[in-house]
């Protein structure tokens, strides 16, 4: 299976033991976390070592002028997110949730992010509604709600942090012109995807794939195309250069008005929207001459279907799109 971000295993196999009594990681191993665990990957099959390229990590960090303090702080917060997809929660009714004291990992990702536990209990395991625009309700989330918030959670703490790695990156590397405010030199990095086709196939995999169908086209815009213009400026024939435009591989994805991604977009909002719901407007909506997009009986009893991928054709399964894609942060945490 697919491992999850290099981090979380990093920290496991070079943290010191010091470091890890810091980071509330002592005594447990990686089959102990679910953000871990899940694929029952652990290693790296490009035979790289995690301990190494911790300690190789941290010594970037320093050629980076990240303060010991900040660097720190970042290892607590990709800590915290381990402890925090371990979070378990009670249901006092079928209507209601709380957090499981009991859980060992509670006070852990609690320490580690600074929080209370009422405030957290509070935000996680309530929402509030407007009563006439005006008059705020609080009502109790049920179990699977409180559950399905704490993931979004997760996922937004990790997503600050990148970013906030993002920018102070950014603002080292920045070199300004004496004579002018703008930036004289920058570095490009430019993160290629590995395109994926596995037994099961979601949302996830698309997003990764639909990536690599635009860096394609974009290779074949710069190599090929920039090529044959060459060679007509030269006068040299460039009848010969032929290659393939994916061009209507991104737009069943992503097109304005009828793609899988534009009709995913517009059923998520709409009222009382389910994956079954979704799935029958997909095969309603696309065009069914499409070489693109394929979606046979077979596929839809099983709300399935295939894109042709420049790479090939990859099955994907329907199955949480919905979810995935509203993926909502609870309300009191966004403020």
């Amino acid at each position: 299976g697919e491992r999850n971000y290099h981090i979380f295993y990093e920290i496991m196999d070079g943290a010191s033991e010091d470091e890890l009594k810091e980071y509330l990681l002592d005594g447990y191993e990686k089959e102990d976390f679910k953000i871990i665990n899940q694929s029952g990957t652990m290693d790296r099959r490009d035979c790289v070592d995690d301990q190494e390229e911790f300690d190789n990590l941290i010594e970037s960090m320093s050629l980076l002028q990240f303060y010991p303090d900040q660097v720190r702080d970042i290892m607590r917060v990709s800590v915290s997110c381990m402890h925090a997809l371990n979070l378990t929660f009670t249901a006092p009714s079928e209507d209601e949730s709380d957090l499981d004291d009991a859980n060992p990992h509670l006070q852990k990702f609690l320490s580690l992010m600074g929080l209370e536990r009422k405030d957290l209990h509070d935000t996680i395991c309530f929402y509030e509604i407007l009563i006439a625009g005006r008059d705020k309700q609080r009502r109790n989330q049920s179990k699977a709600n409180a559950e399905k918030g704490m993931e979004a959670f997760i996922k937004s703490i990790y997503n600050a942090m990148f970013t906030y790695l993002v920018d102070t990156i950014n603002q080292r590397i920045s070199i300004q012109s004496s004579k002018s405010s703008e930036q004289s030199a920058s570095i490009g990095i430019l993160d290629i995807f590995g395109f994926e086709s596995f037994q099961t196939n979601s949302l996830e995999q698309l997003m990764i794939n639909y990536c690599n169908e635009a860096m394609q086209q974009l290779f074949n815009a710069v190599v090929f195309k920039s090529m044959k213009e060459e060679y007509d400026r030269e006068g040299i024939d460039s009848s010969f250069i032929s290659f393939p435009d994916n061009q209507d591989a991104l737009d069943a994805i992503d097109n304005k008005g009828t793609s899988v991604l534009s009709i995913l977009n517009d059923m998520s909002f709409a009222p009382g929207t389910n994956d079954e719901k979704f799935v029958s407007n997909l095969y309603q909506r696309m065009d069914p001459k499409s070489t693109r997009f394929i979606a046979n009986p077979l596929h839809q009893g099983k709300r399935m279907f295939v894109i042709n991928h420049y790479a090939g054709p990859v099955e994907y399964s329907t199955e949480k799109w919905i979810e995935k894609n509203k993926d909502e942060v609870p309300r009191a945490m966004v403020k």
